[in-house]
């Protein structure tokens, strides 16, 4: 019984630090079991040495950096209707490529972010392979939307930037406040929907081990089901 992702129980969105919230429920039955699910992982921007320049990557305009530093801290805020406007708005001013990149990954955050599913991916479509943060941040959005090859395909985003590597830490360009716990707990996920349970199991147990949080972390309680559903299937 696969823990289920589709856009009615996966709202990609932030609040004020930005979150992730996934809600599954699965009923018991003939022996299976019943459990509410909340899967929250933070995305919140870090707000400690922060530098101007687009959220972390530089162009060469110091005014186009600013409005772009600008535009993030509407995400990092979670004002995400802002965040669309500023980015647009660096796109009207003859950005360089920086820039562009830059304001195409914060328009796509921010889309997801309100759960403009194919908004996001667009956006995403445009900037995969440019940073971390544009193929994690694609990889959650394509196990939201959940169709045929979403799956795989976000496994192949994330081993990209090296996330399939169980020591791998996650360094984000974009000063997402994104743990290297919760980058592969999310590889774990996708490989779980893929039928993947050995590599799914290593990545879950990976991010439970050097989860940090205090107390009954988003990433402990995603652990504890999958690896629960794959004891029930005899992994």
């Amino acid at each position: 019984m696969k823990i289920n992702l589709n856009e009615d129980n996966f709202n990609f969105t932030t609040g004020a630090f930005g979150n992730i919230l996934q809600r599954r429920r699965l009923i018991k039955n003939n022996g299976r079991f019943k459990v509410l699910l909340f899967f929250i992982l933070s995305m919140s921007m870090l707000a400690l040495g922060c530098a101007a320049g687009g959220g972390g990557i530089l162009g060469v305009s110091p005014k186009l950096d600013q409005n772009l530093e600008n535009a993030w801290q509407y995400v990092r805020t979670g004002d995400n209707e802002n965040a669309i406007l500023a980015f647009r708005q660096v796109l009207e001013q003859t950005p360089n490529k920086a820039e562009e990149v830059s304001s195409h990954t914060g328009l796509a955050w921010s889309y997801a972010q309100i759960n403009d599913t194919e908004k996001s991916i667009a956006y995403f479509e445009k900037v995969k392979g440019t940073s971390n943060d544009a193929n994690l941040g694609m990889a959650g959005v394509l196990l939201s939307r959940g169709k045929e090859n979403d799956y795989k395909n976000a496994v192949e985003l994330l081993k990209a930037i090296n996330i399939h590597n169980p020591d791998q830490q996650y360094i984000s360009e974009y000063r997402l406040d994104i743990s290297s716990a919760q980058a592969h707990a999310l590889i774990g996920i996708a490989y779980y929907y893929t039928g993947d349970n050995k590599n799914a199991k290593l990545h879950i147990e990976k991010a439970k081990s050097t989860d940090i949080t205090e107390g009954e972390s988003a990433v402990s309680k995603i652990a504890n089901a999958i690896l629960n559903d794959l004891q029930l299937e005899g992994y």
